[in-house]
């Protein structure tokens, strides 16, 4: 249940632009039902534009959390926004008629609590992120801001074993353990974060090294913070992905119509790469890269299902599963997995 008083916030439906200095004051309702105050900072769009961050600073005293708001809440307009909020209460099933592109729940339903520095809301078999109001303005804005609402960020990542039928599960450290790399790119100047990392080599992810051959960024891989050929960014790795499709190398010429998949036919294939980090520096070296056909892949299939997500331990969450066909006519998973980051301790 989200509820607000009715003169609370400001005139504009309870929301106001990045930059003013008075910051919401929230209330979170904790699994044993306990009442603790923390700040809500943001409000993030779920629909940000290629140009800029677009967030909406919330400004709502007391703005109460239930426990079963298991889903990123958005609305289409600021008017509807303002409807939600003075509606004091609604369901789910409102935010889905409200906004059809609020996410499915995940597992179960979710027990809310919030971690304040993040500006993320976790939760106890399920998960659940900030309250999401869309914002279609364009104007720039802070894009490190935008990695502050987000806390996750994708790259795509390709099983690889001898043995498809018995996959080992993705492992991954925890954040603490894991390495600093580049993940939001030009989101957030190019400052490294520290992420999980494999802990084994089974998992791989899709690369398309840099001038001198090697991986140091997202830019090398294809996810949501990737700039495209395009100078844009993406959705998800997927969308990064299928900017090549029936494209030059480059991804600069239309050569033959898309076909939902990337394959021989491409001249992107023989460039990307797989890339396991066996010396778990962040870095992608000539060594650990290999070639889709050394790999055994005749494709990548860009079409994807968001039926299935998961979410581990430590915050990183598994989804958009389609499939990569072998050589012999097997197939085997690809997925876009979105690493929880924690900010600080630059290279």
């Amino acid at each position: 249940m989200v509820q607000q008083p009715g003169n609370s916030g400001p005139a504009n439906g309870g929301v106001e632009q990045p930059g003013n200095s008075n910051p919401s004051r929230g209330l979170v309702r904790q699994p044993d039902g306990t009442n603790d105050e923390i700040d809500l900072l943001l409000m993030c769009s779920d629909n940000r534009s290629e140009k800029a961050a677009n967030l909406k600073r919330a400004f709502a005293e007391n703005l109460p959390v239930g426990l079963y708001i298991d889903s990123k809440l958005c609305t289409s307009s600021q008017s509807e926004l303002k409807a939600i909020i003075e509606k004091k209460t609604f369901t789910l099933d409102d935010a889905k008629r409200l906004c059809p592109s609020v996410l499915p729940a995940v597992g179960k339903w979710a027990h809310v609590a919030i971690a304040i520095d993040d500006v993320v809301y976790k939760s106890v078999g399920g998960v659940i992120t900030v309250l999401y109001a869309r914002n279609e303005d364009e104007k720039p804005a802070n894009e490190a801001a935008d990695a502050l609402c987000d806390k996750r960020s994708s790259p795509l990542v390709v099983h690889v074993a001898s043995d498809i039928l018995n996959p080992l599960p993705i492992a991954l450290s925890s954040i603490e353990d894991g390495v600093l790399f580049d993940l939001l790119g030009l989101k957030n100047n190019h400052e490294p974060v520290k992420i999980s990392w494999f802990t084994n080599d089974e998992y791989r992810m899709l690369a398309l090294p840099d001038a001198r051959g090697e991986v140091h960024s997202i830019d090398q891989l294809f996810g949501n913070a990737t700039i495209g050929p395009d100078g844009l960014f993406a959705d998800n790795g997927y969308a990064a992905l299928a900017k090549y499709d029936g494209k030059s190398a480059d991804g600069m010429f239309q050569l033959a119509e898309p076909d939902g998949r990337i394959d021989r036919d491409d001249p992107i294939y023989s460039k990307l790469r797989l890339w396991a980090d066996k010396n778990r520096d962040g870095i992608g070296q000539r060594s650990e890269l290999i070639n889709l056909r050394r790999a055994k892949i005749a494709f990548i299939d860009l079409e994807y299902s968001n039926d299935y997500s998961e979410m581990d331990k430590h915050g990183n969450i598994t989804m958009m599963k389609s499939v990569v066909g072998y050589l012999d006519g097997s197939l085997d998973l690809i997925f876009d997995l979105w690493f929880a980051f924690e900010f600080g301790g630059g290279k």
